[in-house]
């Protein structure tokens, strides 16, 4: 995905051959800081490399092309390229929502608050309703960062009359960078079992999702 596209077709040569080869060492030492000052990951320095490589060269091959062609034709003889960026996106995504995914297991009793890393959580609440086929609890979570509050999460159990089976569901907040689920375990001695999940760079699998759409869509129209 990031030398075929841009090899010549004749000559099966690749042009400009310093810039490749700048831009692979460059990725190289900047996924290897990366691995060795959070927390090396043999999976996750590879999926990174991975994702840096493709991402990488594709643009590279992409600025090439514009020079050749122009704007107005540009996306669709880049195309390819687009859809390549979009799986090393994906990759990205993908390794760092799995192999840096952060779980923390916690107690908490009502209106307590406890920190973890920068953000701090805090159980407000727990309400019981009453729905048509199961009884549900839910827990009203906080979630501040530098003392100003961004979120509230209320993940929530479930009880369902006839089946007699107690389900979970995750409490989730949402950011461009990050996900965080919450769930809600049981109670004992007035305090909650929580797990915590952080999971960074979630919505870069659909992003890469979304471009690999876009550029079969650009295919077609070519």
């Amino acid at each position: 995905m990031s030398i075929a596209p841009a090899l010549s077709w004749q000559t099966n040569k690749l042009p400009k051959f310093k810039r490749y080869l700048f831009i692979f060492i460059l990725i190289s030492v900047l996924t290897f800081i990366i691995s060795y000052y959070s927390f090396f990951n043999a999976w996750g320095f590879v999926g990174l490399f991975l994702s840096f490589i493709i991402i990488g060269s594709s643009l590279i091959t992409m600025n090439n092309n514009y020079s050749k062609n122009g704007f107005k034709k540009f996306f669709i003889y880049n195309n390819a390229l687009i859809a390549h960026i979009g799986v090393g996106i994906m990759i990205l995504g993908i390794t760092c929502s799995s192999v840096f995914q952060s779980e923390f297991n916690l107690t908490l009793a009502l209106n307590e608050k406890i920190q973890v890393n920068e953000y701090t959580y805090e159980l407000e609440n727990t309400k019981i309703f009453d729905k048509k086929n199961y009884q549900e609890l839910v827990g009203v979570f906080k979630i501040y960062k530098n003392k100003k509050l961004i979120s509230e999460i209320k993940p929530s159990k479930r009880y369902y009359h006839v089946s007699k089976m107690i389900t979970t569901e995750a409490g989730i907040y949402r950011h461009w960078l990050q996900d965080f689920y919450i769930v809600l375990g049981n109670e004992a001695n007035n305090k909650w079992n929580i797990k915590i999940y952080h999971n960074p760079l979630v919505n870069f699998i659909w992003i890469g999702t979304i471009l690999m759409i876009i550029s079969g869509l650009i295919g077609i129209r070519k």
